[in-house]
C-alpha cells in the first residue's frame, strides 16, 4: 500500500521538523536522502528521493541500485522495528510523494501507481 503526501522536499523536512522529529539531510550518495530521528519515541526514518515519469516508478537494474535497496532493508532491521524505510517517489512535474517500501517494488525493480 502506497502512502500519499502533497509536498515538496523541503516542505516534508519542515512538517516532520514541526512535528518535533529531528531531521538531516545527506549529502553522500548513499542508501538514504533524509533521516529523521523522533525524540519522543526513538523511532528513525530513513527516505530515499526519487522521480518518476508515467505511471509506473522504475528503478535501475544496475547493482548500485540494487545494493541501495538492500541496504535499506539492512538498516531497517538494524533497530528492532524502530526504524522505518520508505522510497519517497514523485511524479516527474508534480509535489508530493508516495512513500513505497523497498519491499513493495515488484520484479524488484519497478512500483505500478494505478496498482495502489
Amino acid at each position: 500500500m502506497a502512502i500519499s503526501l502533497s509536498l515538496n522536499k523541503g516542505e516534508l523536512q519542515t512538517l516532520l521538523e514541526s512535528d518535533g522529529w529531528v531531521v538531516v539531510l545527506s549529502k553522500l550518495n548513499s542508501a538514504v536522502d533524509l533521516v529523521a530521528l523522533d525524540p519522543e519515541n526513538g523511532h528513525i526514518l530513513l527516505l530515499k528521493f526519487q522521480s518518476f515519469i508515467g505511471g509506473v516508478y522504475y528503478t535501475s537494474k544496475t547493482k548500485r541500485a540494487r545494493e541501495q535497496q538492500v541496504e535499506m532493508c539492512r538498516l531497517e532491521s538494524m533497530f528492532n522495528g524502530n526504524c522505518s524505510v520508505f522510497y519517497a517517489l514523485r511524479k516527474k512535474g508534480q509535489s508530493g510523494f508516495h512513500f513505497i517500501h523497498p519491499h513493495k517494488l515488484s520484479k524488484p525493480y519497478h512500483w505500478n501507481q494505478e496498482g495502489t
